[in-house]
């Protein structure tokens, strides 16, 4: 028997239900179904739609007052959305800011969200404002099992190429020390050597998931997670097998 095809089924769901997104937003101009992929699904249709009306993501943050705290700071400032992410200016355009890739909390009248720093806006010297976003949860960022792991890591970080050390390791990233912060969201790309395994070293690409400073670390060190973009799958088959049996990650 051969395959069955639904992605006509699929289409029509896809743009009956944004089409009662669509009202639910309160738009009176007509959906532009011709434009988006409805044969992909819902998610990835409105993604697409965000972007050609300027609609912001239901993740995204306004907030006319709020204060942004970190590492024992606070400033005090403003949140506005854009489609997926988010605008923080503070007050006073001269109080400190967190550097990209750290963690902070938005604290707010009715309660309090996580986000992540992605850049400096204004020069990373003397930046005015911040773009940020809400920062994955917990069970998110845990998708794989992780295991510890000991390793080295060559990462090309920005033309140039830097050492760190390798911490843990799952079949969707891993955990480095780098020297210094990394922006969350740079993309890079790494030969990683993991001791004990003749078949690595590996070659792979990820993206900068979260970036935290060793507050312990007196060189002020950061530890990254690293989702992979690209790994070969008898790599990936090999991780998945170390991690499930704790005994084959011994040297």
């Amino acid at each position: 028997m051969g395959a069955v095809s639904v992605k006509g089924d699929l289409s029509a769901w896809v743009e009956q239900t944004l089409e009662a997104y669509w009202r639910l937003l309160g738009r009176e101009d007509m959906l532009p179904a011709e434009e988006l992929p409805l044969g992909e699904g819902f998610e990835a249709a409105r993604r697409v739609l965000a972007g050609l009306r300027a609609i912001p993501s239901p993740g995204a943050i306004e907030l006319p007052e709020c204060r942004l705290e970190w590492a024992g700071l606070r400033v005090e400032g403003r949140v506005t959305a854009r489609l997926h992410v988010c605008d923080f200016k503070p007050d006073d355009a001269s109080d400190e800011l967190p550097p990209p890739g750290s963690e902070a909390r938005l604290r707010h009248e009715a309660g309090s969200i996580r986000v992540l720093v992605l850049q400096a806006l204004g020069g990373c010297d003397t930046p005015v404002a911040l773009l940020i976003a809400r920062a994955p949860n917990r069970k998110d960022r845990r998708m794989f099992t992780r295991a510890p792991a000991s390793g080295v890591a060559l990462v090309r970080l920005g033309g140039r190429d830097a050492n760190m050390d390798l911490f843990d390791l799952s079949e969707g990233g891993v955990g480095l020390t780098a020297p210094v912060a990394v922006e969350v969201g740079e993309n890079i790309g790494m030969l990683l050597r993991l001791e004990g395994k003749e078949s690595l070293p590996i070659e792979c690409d990820g993206v900068v998931t979260s970036c935290r400073k060793m507050t312990t670390d007196a060189q002020g060190r950061c530890r990254l997670g690293i989702r992979f973009t690209t790994l070969p799958e008898p790599i990936r088959e090999e991780i998945r097998r170390m991690v499930s049996n704790p005994a084959k990650r011994e040297p």
